[in-house]
């Protein structure tokens, strides 16, 4: 049975109360947060949709879980083997997008649940997980900040450990830096396009 034809005149109304619900379902989530259609386009192509493929070859899985070895010791927290081991390796991470009242463009936090950071109010207080990973875009993607979405992103890139100081006086442990080579990241606009 052929799908029913509307006219355009519906076509347009539904389009815009689908954009409408979208915009607002976004905003609310972000805090009121307003982000550019090339970020949302980037988080939308990373978020995870239907079943998890397997990673591109020569790409480890990684989960949270890997992190830190459990329980806790006397000396606090500690990576595990596994996640030592691969430093400096392409590896798969699944996880959310991080909500931040202050972000930094080209770089976003995600973490295995949903949060949200209110880095003013909250300062160092706040309800990160101790897995987590901080994540650079590759340098085409520098000025886009990635929106919280309500559902998983998948991310593959080399990963990097150790300490290092970021913005808004935090230091990363875990870092990832995206391959700029992933066929699902869209193409960037060029420079003089804006």
């Amino acid at each position: 049975m052929p799908a029913p034809r509307y006219p355009r005149a519906f076509q347009a109304a539904l389009a815009l109360v689908a954009a409408t619900t979208v915009f607002l379902l976004l905003t609310a989530h972000t805090g009121g947060r307003i982000y550019d259609l090339a970020s949302i386009a980037l988080a939308r192509r990373l978020a995870l949709a239907g079943e998890l493929a397997p990673p591109h070859p020569g790409t480890e899985p990684l989960a949270f879980a890997d992190f830190h070895v459990r329980p806790a010791g006397p000396a606090g927290l500690e990576f595990t083997p596994r996640l030592r081991a691969l430093d400096g390796r392409r590896v798969r991470l699944v996880g959310y997008v991080v909500g931040q009242d202050t972000p930094s463009p080209g770089r976003f936090i995600v973490a295995p649940v949903p949060v949200t950071l209110a880095t003013r109010a909250d300062g160092p207080a706040d309800d990160l997980p101790p897995a987590h990973a901080y994540v650079q875009l590759p340098p085409a993607y520098a000025r886009h900040d990635l929106p919280p979405l309500p559902v998983p992103v998948v991310l593959e890139g080399r990963l990097e450990l150790g300490p290092r100081d970021e913005a808004h006086g935090r230091v990363s442990w875990v870092r990832l830096e995206l391959d700029p080579d992933d066929p699902r990241l869209p193409r960037p606009a060029p420079e003089n396009s804006r």
